[in-house]
């Protein structure tokens, strides 16, 4: 709104300049031109969509005789407002116009919440105590989202002795990591629901292998990931190291790569921080790297890469004016490097994390300069056909982000309320599997 006065402001002294010229039969047009075009308060600058069309994929908008309007330009001044806070590449539409699925829960459980663990296939995966926090009594819930059923899939008490101690580190679908404290020793074991043994139980760690360093790990398929450090005979020095087990070969246990820790979910569907040693032997801890062997800098000048949460990598650059301040442009990457923008923040917003599907389906959290914290929501979807983009704002504060390849989750850990986008049913279900 500064930039707007200053504007208007700047025309009407070109306008009392003009008034001054011994031309006067021109002052007039020229006065008007600029009242016409200047844009105000009260008539906010329009945006670039034209009339009578829709986005791809979205229906158009018809009054009450059946006639169409001008599609979605009937509530183009909301669309205006919407592009001083994100100027999007494309074009914005209602949520319900999204071609794709926007769903929110607010679950009610029969039971206790203790910790959310994860989220799959549109399930919430839970723990619940019985007694209290950290002790040897609670159970692992799925709560699916859509049907509302509550099924058990793990308890503590089949697999940990009176007064053992113990918490669920991480969960997914299909297993669950426990660590527990017998004589104040810790350790981890890996269950698969519905087996009391274990699969999978961490080595302990000696002179040459220090297990678990950064208190992350993930499993995909049947593989789990977690970081260690591995001695170098022969050099007196360690080197941070991926380990990787088998869950389904009796938990066979290798070194997957060097130099690599904290590893989670994210492109390639496991991602992780990289240290690059160059030939001066100094190391630089900036790098990020996956399972698919891609290689980026975290912050590269003023963009940032994002691997975490996110089937493509994305990327926010900082435009910084010195009069203005600074916005954030916002794109991704494909699998053959190409860049796909989704656009830029407007003044006073900035975008410090971006999550995107398989199918091009994304969220942007954005941060207001003034609240320090998410107030808006960017949810869309990228055309890949045509390089443009169909999203809609959503009035929001910050929760906490999951993603899996075909969906995002925008969840309130406290409440459980959760903002789902996916494929339309018919797709997610495909997509998953339930239709083969």
């Amino acid at each position: 709104m500064r930039f707007y006065k200053r504007y208007i402001a700047a025309l009407a002294a070109i306008t009392l300049l003009c008034g001054c010229s011994n031309d006067t039969s021109s002052a007039p047009e020229a006065t008007s031109a600029a009242e016409a075009s200047a844009p105000t308060a009260e008539s906010p600058q329009e945006t670039t969509m034209e009339q009578g069309s829709a986005p791809a994929g979205v229906p158009a908008v018809t009054d009450a005789s059946g006639a169409n309007p001008g599609g979605v330009d009937l509530v183009s001044e909301t669309y205006s407002e919407n592009s001083l806070i994100f100027d999007l590449n494309g074009t914005y539409c209602d949520v319900s116009e999204l071609p794709f699925s926007v769903e929110t829960f607010k679950p009610e459980l029969s039971v206790q919440y203790g910790h959310l663990l994860n989220i799959r296939d549109g399930k919430l995966i839970f723990s619940s105590w019985n007694d209290d926090i950290y002790g040897d009594d609670w159970t692992i819930f799925t709560y699916d989202l859509r049907s509302e059923e509550l099924t058990e899939v793990f308890s503590s008490k089949a697999v940990l002795s009176k007064g053992e101690g113990g918490s669920p580190l991480f969960a997914n679908e299909e297993y669950v990591v426990v660590c527990t404290y017998p004589d104040h020793e810790t350790t981890y074991r890996v269950y698969k629901y519905g087996n009391n043994e274990p699969v999978f139980t961490l080595p302990d760690s000696d002179e040459d292998n220090r297990y678990f360093t950064s208190g992350s790990m993930y499993i995909v398929y049947d593989q789990l990931f977690f970081d260690g450090e591995c001695r170098l005979a022969g050099f007196d020095k360690s080197v941070s190291v991926l380990y990787r087990a088998y869950l389904s070969h009796g938990g066979e246990l290798g070194v997957y790569a060097a130099n690599v820790v904290y590893p989670r979910y994210g492109v390639g569907n496991v991602c992780f921080n990289m240290d690059y040693h160059d030939l001066t032997g100094v190391v630089d801890s900036s790098y990020l790297s996956n399972l698919r062997g891609d290689f980026f800098r975290a912050y590269d000048g003023n963009t940032n890469t994002i691997l975490e949460n996110t089937y493509y990598p994305i990327q926010i650059t900082d435009i910084t004016d010195e009069i203005l301040g600074s916005r954030d442009s916002v794109s991704w990457l494909d699998k053959d490097s190409n860049l796909h923008d989704i656009g830029t923040t407007g003044f006073g917003y900035s975008a410090n994390s971006g999550h995107i599907t398989i199918d091009g389906i994304f969220m942007l959290p954005l941060y207001h300069e003034n609240a320090s914290t998410v107030d808006k929501l960017l949810v869309g979807m990228y055309d890949k056909s045509y390089g443009k983009n169909t999203a809609a704002l959503i009035p929001c504060e910050y929760r906490s982000v999951f993603a899996e390849n075909t969906a995002l989750y925008y969840v309130d850990r406290t409440t459980l309320e959760t903002i789902m986008l996916s494929p339309h049913e018919e797709v997610f279900l495909y997509a998953n599997g339930e239709n083969n």
